[in-house]
């Protein structure tokens, strides 16, 4: 069956304006657009934020299985998932925070959101602005997702995740050969 993504979560929003009054040194995490370039929450690129105690912003607090979507842009549509906790952290403006009524289909749906040929094809369509690019969140709410039963969902994930693994793995492996092979040349060119 097809069902639109927004009934599928408890709520879709994004972070608020105006965060830069609270950057800070230490604190809360901030995740950012750039957060998510990888299509997967990476933390190594990390901002702060002291938020005072009546912050507007707290709705915005990320937890454990949240689905974070670029909606602004060069990156827009590029995304990831809280697999993790990570204690206090929050979205800027530019990420949309999609907090899912079932934590057990959320990797299923991040997934299917980051997917060339289904959730990432249809919000690039929906997406609006040369300069900027775009999503609001009823580009969220709205995008179509085909969704199949629980176990076929269990197993999807489970078979992507493999690959994954193998496609990691060979990224490590490139890796070293570069730095080997760079060391090779530094080598050369100093006995040159």
């Amino acid at each position: 069956r097809t069902v639109k993504f927004g009934d599928l979560c408890e709520y879709i929003t994004s972070g608020s304006r105006g965060w830069a009054d609270y950057y800070s040194e230490s604190g809360s995490l901030f995740i950012r657009a750039q957060n998510l370039n990888k299509d997967r929450l990476d933390l190594e690129d990390t901002a702060f934020v002291s938020l005072p105690e009546r912050a507007e912003g707290k709705r915005t607090r990320t937890r454990k299985g949240d689905i974070l979507v670029t909606i602004t842009g060069a990156n827009v549509t590029k995304s990831g998932f809280v697999d993790r906790d990570l204690g206090e952290a929050y979205v800027s403006q530019h990420v949309a925070l999609c907090r899912v009524r079932d934590p057990r289909v959320t990797e299923f749906l991040y997934l299917y959101i980051i997917s060339p040929s289904g959730g990432r094809r249809d919000l690039e369509k929906a997406a609006y602005g040369a300069g900027k690019p775009g999503l609001n969140l009823t580009n969220l709410r709205e995008l179509s997702v085909p969704l199949c039963s629980l176990p076929e969902q269990q197993e999807i994930v489970r078979l992507l995740d493999a690959q994954f693994e193998v496609i990691e793995q060979n990224e490590r492996e490139i890796e070293a050969a570069l730095k080997r092979s760079e060391a090779l040349r530094q080598s050369i060119l100093k006995k040159a």
